[in-house]
């Protein structure tokens, strides 16, 4: 199973307070630039842009390492439409805005949310959707920093390794596994509705052999099919 000042006087630092501003405000602006940018072109990925800082960084990796089980970088950027992964290098990168949606998620979810996930329904209101596609794709780019390659294989891995890493990323038991019950869902069982309609079946990422009882089962307890 895969599963760890004295002397300067007063002009000085106060040139270098303006000059800290200004390149703030300079990063921000460019920032704000790049998200706008994107969310024009793609307004259906409209999020609130989330920078990942030193410690979210570290829970990011952290949960990387232990879906590649080795040591890997997983890095969140805005120009990554999806998901790449780097195997020989150990590195991988994720949209950023798939990011701010797994951000979303470790704040907590509304009432409305968290109700329809155990209730078991789907679909669910506001941005349920949004973040079990963010932990697929995020788990689906680990998977293949194990050294997996074929796509099929890696997506059916993914699929039904997300409730671990929802866990991972500090979600509580009952609602990653609710997750992992709702993407299987969306995903395998009702692709007319799904995220992911064009996956099922014979594209490059699904395979008839996704299912339970099928050759990409993992027969890990805990998993969306169990």
């Amino acid at each position: 199973m895969w599963f760890s000042p004295g002397g300067l006087g007063l002009a000085r630092p106060a040139l270098g307070v303006l000059l800290l501003l200004a390149t703030a405000a300079f990063l921000f602006g460019h920032r704000l630039g790049q998200y706008q940018e994107a969310t024009a072109a793609k307004p259906y990925m409209l999020r609130v842009p989330t920078v990942v800082r030193p410690l979210e960084q570290e829970a990011v990796d952290r949960v990387a390492r232990r879906i590649a089980g080795r040591p890997v970088r997983m890095e969140c950027e805005y120009d990554v439409p999806g998901g790449r992964a780097f195997p020989e290098a150990g590195t991988a990168v994720v949209s950023a805005y798939l990011c701010s949606d797994i951000a979303y998620l470790r704040a907590g979810l509304r009432p409305s949310e968290r109700a329809c996930l155990l209730a078991g329904a789907y679909p669910c209101p506001g941005r349920v959707s949004q973040m079990a596609i963010a932990l697929h794709v995020f788990t689906h780019e680990a998977v293949h920093l194990r050294g997996i390659h074929d796509e099929r294989q890696t997506d059916c891995y993914a699929i039904q390794l997300l409730p671990w890493t929802a866990r991972w990323f500090g979600v509580p038991l009952d609602l990653a596994r609710a997750f992992g019950r709702y993407h299987w869902a969306g995903y395998g069982q009702a692709p007319r509705n799904g995220p992911f309609p064009a996956h099922v079946g014979g594209s490059q990422y699904g395979s008839p052999e996704c299912r339970p009882g099928g050759r990409y089962e993992l027969g890990a307890p805990g998993g969306a099919w169990r």
